[in-house]
């Protein structure tokens, strides 16, 4: 029944974005408003308990409760000017959600995609292990322990760094190559859902990343893969002060300190380059150019449309978080249903609190895999839209 849950899980994820095609628009509105809503009603609240306790001689309680009266109103009001502001924004983005919804029923494979990045990936880490093991056994064996202690020569510890490095290089690469995939099938679909053609997006992509892009693919991974490489060391270094110094002691306390802000700020140099390379990797499935040229023209036209980007993300950001739990608790609920009600699995089982749990956990992590496809197509989508908006002066002639 486990297993089953991975079939209806995929069921539910379809439905919900059917469910987001035709009625995004309505869920956005609702949202603002009730929004907009929940700051008028707790400001009246605040107020109806500063008036209910009037005559109590506690004018502190009775100032706070109004201060916090007029910071909902002052709240609802900021809102109300922001719906106003950005309201073809706000259109646009739950058109986008929409059409995006539209391009994953048309192209239902799309999710199968990731899945098989996932079979390639656990490949990749069961050939790194094989090696590694091998690797470590490379050496003169000291002590005869389970796990016997290897006294390495400097060739064998640089063949182990460069090992790891490769680790990092081929996770990025294939989660490029991925995204890749994701962008350029929403593209194609986009310029010919209307042309009558019988247009393969998903084995089209494949082709063009192996054929043309292969190399943009491996440039911009292998800047993240350098910048998360020294992240590591960074933890390597951190551990040896603190295994030589001490984590108490003065020196160590200093060291640890400065190693941390790097790391912090490494982190943040890493969000920002993926950032930027999951949109190169679309403006190359747009046009077809090199990375360090469609990574520029994509961070230029983000700049250039930062209003539209930014409700698209905030709005899709709160579609998927609503989609991951809406599938893990409707998989969770089947799931606790069926082994509950069914004869065959209510005399097997003392408690059904684990395999729930157990489903529930199978829901999110589809729901996350899939929404994460619907998120990167959404945003191709989107660059798509601008460059037909650029291409023809401000009326785009493909958008669905």
């Amino acid at each position: 029944i486990i297993l089953a849950s991975l079939a209806w899980t995929f069921v539910i994820a379809l439905i919900y974005l059917f469910f987001v095609r035709f009625c995004a628009g309505f869920i956005v509105y609702l949202t603002i408003l009730l929004v907009l809503g929940c700051f008028i009603v707790l400001g009246y609240f605040f107020h109806d308990r500063a008036n209910l306790y009037d005559s109590v001689d506690d004018s502190m309680y009775h100032s706070t409760m109004i201060g916090l009266g007029w910071f909902c109103y002052a709240l609802a009001i900021i809102w109300f000017l922001v719906i106003v502001v950005l309201c073809n924004r706000i259109r646009l983005a739950a058109n986008m959600m929409e059409v995006t919804a539209k391009y994953i029923h048309a192209n239902c494979c799309i999710f199968f995609v990731p899945f098989f990045f996932f079979i390639l990936t656990g490949a990749w880490y069961a050939y790194w292990v094989i090696i590694s093991i091998y690797l470590y056994s490379t050496g003169e064996m000291k002590g005869a322990t389970v796990i016997a202690n290897i006294e390495w020569d400097n060739k064998t510890r640089y063949a182990w760094w460069f090992h790891l490095f490769a680790l990092f290089y081929m996770n990025e690469f294939l989660k490029a190559l991925a995204q890749f995939v994701y962008a350029s099938s929403a593209c194609i679909w986009y310029f010919s859902h209307d042309k009558g053609t019988d247009e393969k997006p998903i084995k089209t992509s494949f082709k063009r990343a192996f054929r043309y892009h292969l190399g943009s693919l491996a440039f911009g991974s292998l800047i993240v893969a350098i910048i998360r490489f020294i992240m590591f060391f960074m933890e390597y270094i951190k551990k040896k002060v603190d295994k030589t110094v001490g984590q108490k002691t003065k020196q160590g306390k200093i060291y640890r300190c400065i190693i941390c802000c790097c790391q912090c700020c490494m982190n943040c140099v890493a969000r920002t380059m993926e950032f930027i390379n999951k949109h190169a990797y679309v403006q190359i499935a747009l046009k077809g150019e090199n990375f360090c040229k469609s990574a520029w023209e994509g961070f230029g036209i983000i700049v250039r449309n930062l209003g539209r980007f930014s409700t698209l993300f905030l709005i899709g950001g709160f579609f998927n978080l609503f989609g991951m739990i809406f599938i893990a608790a409707s998989s969770g609920m089947i799931g606790y249903l069926l082994i509950t009600n069914i004869d065959t699995f209510a005399d097997k089982i003392s408690s059904p609190v684990l395999p729930t749990f157990t489903m529930v956990m199978i829901g999110f992590v589809i729901g996350m895999v899939c929404l994460s496809v619907f998120g990167t197509s959404s945003d191709a989508l989107m660059h798509a839209f601008l460059l037909d908006e650029e291409i023809n002066k401000g009326q785009p002639k493909n958008f669905p």
